[in-house]
């Protein structure tokens, strides 16, 4: 049996129930209980009232209505906040079908779920698959008649995130120019997401090798997204966050380090000491000390960091993960080979369990282990993983560094 196939099985286990009838409004009730557990991030439990919701739905409406759509989006959502990726996938895939059966495949609902699904490849390292999905999302906005131009913009700039992460800077720059220029005229100049589009685009003239450039997008971002959103909210943390990036290309380090604990500060105050977001902040810090050779102070934020992502997420979720990878790159910087070695493995096994070979994840704990393995003076092992990133990144299309 495909692995598909055995998603489709067992998502039909779990949404197959004794018939049931549905008081009238319980669609409505159903659905709220689960748009307000996925605010308060109780994703399991918000799974489970969202597959309530949309058995309710379809027999209080039909399998194919707006409101079946609604819930099946709601699930995905849950079950891809759990790290249930395939799932997800599958449900958004669904929602896109009903859209298209709807109002035709050429709506902008349909555009938007499309949308969801490109995001979904995204976080499996299908980056060709999101590509195109946001491409055909892309197209279908633009041809509509009546076309959603805030739509337009935000797959403009899910377009240019992507291109970021595979290393085509100037693809990405030209994608965030495109969305900024809508979102100014729709929008206005002030407003908080034309800010966080300054900001986007301040980091890849960063990536670029334009700091100027980079510094004039920052500030502007830090100015609307300060008048806009308030100095205690997370749109202006990430702007800080920039603002450090771009200090420590500059060798500013005291200015660097001052903005990331600034920002970690802000995060912690909006969410909470535990939250995954914070660990984050908490990791951008520990990578700062790391290369700053404070090793002390790097390997604690690490595992601080891993202690709230496997807590939160799970051991094996990705995110946490990652964090494991981060305390190995303390102990490789400190000569610490062996521990170094485990860990990276350890990393290594897990992510490729979980994600798609091209994944940036899986990426960045090969150049890790690559490090490790040329301060060992293992040229064999290195010219295997060497090997293995090329050969990633040239069927992803992804440029080398």
């Amino acid at each position: 049996m495909s692995k598909r196939a055995i998603i489709i099985f067992l998502m039909a286990i779990c949404l197959v129930s004794p018939a049931t009838s549905y008081p009238k409004a319980s669609w409505k009730k159903l659905i709220k209980e689960a748009e307000d557990l996925i605010e308060e991030e109780q994703y399991a439990r918000a799974e489970d009232r969202a597959r309530e919701a949309m058995l309710a739905a379809e027999e209080q409406f039909g399998k194919n209505h707006i409101n079946t759509a609604r819930s099946i989006d709601r699930m995905g959502v849950a079950c891809e906040s759990q790290g249930k990726l395939a799932i997800a996938e599958d449900l958004y895939e669904q929602q896109i079908d009903i859209f298209k059966q709807l109002y035709g495949p050429e709506d902008c609902r349909a555009a938007a779920a499309m949308n969801r699904l490109a995001l979904n490849y995204q976080r499996q390292g299908r980056y060709a698959e999101s590509r195109e999905t946001l491409k055909k999302s892309l197209a279908i906005i633009e041809n509509s008649p009546d076309g959603d131009k805030l739509l337009e913009a935000v797959t403009l700039e899910h377009l240019a995130k992507l291109c970021r992460v595979k290393k085509n800077y100037e693809d990405s720059r030209r994608f965030y120019r495109r969305s900024l220029a809508i979102a100014e005229q729709e929008l206005g100049p002030k407003d908080s997401r034309v800010g966080t589009i300054h900001d986007g685009l301040a980091g890849i003239y960063l990536k670029l090798g334009k700091p100027d450039e980079a510094t004039l997008q920052n500030q502007m971002a830090i100015e609307i997204i300060k008048k806009a959103d308030g100095k205690k909210s997370a749109n202006y943390a990430a702007a800080l966050h920039t603002q450090a990036c771009i200090s420590d290309a500059r060798g500013q380090a005291a200015e660097a380090e001052a903005a990331l604990k600034q920002s970690y500060q802000i995060m912690q105050k909006a969410y909470g000491e535990n939250h995954p977001k914070v660990a984050v902040s908490i990791e951008s810090l520990a990578d700062f000390y790391r290369r700053q050779g404070k090793y002390a102070e790097a390997e604690a934020l690490f595992y601080r960091s891993l202690k709230i992502k496997q807590e939160s997420l799970g051991e094996d979720h990705p995110d946490a993960v990652m964090a494991l990878a981060g305390v190995a790159s303390v102990y490789r910087d400190q000569g610490r080979l062996g521990e170094a070695a485990m860990l990276y493995k350890q990393a290594l096994s897990s992510v490729e369990k979980s994600l798609a070979p091209g994944h940036v994840y899986i990426i960045k704990v090969l150049e890790g282990m690559a490090e490790l393995y040329k301060m060992a003076g293992r040229e064999n092992e290195v010219k295997k993983i060497e090997a293995r990133l090329k050969a990633i990144r040239e069927s992803s299309g992804m440029p080398g560094d």
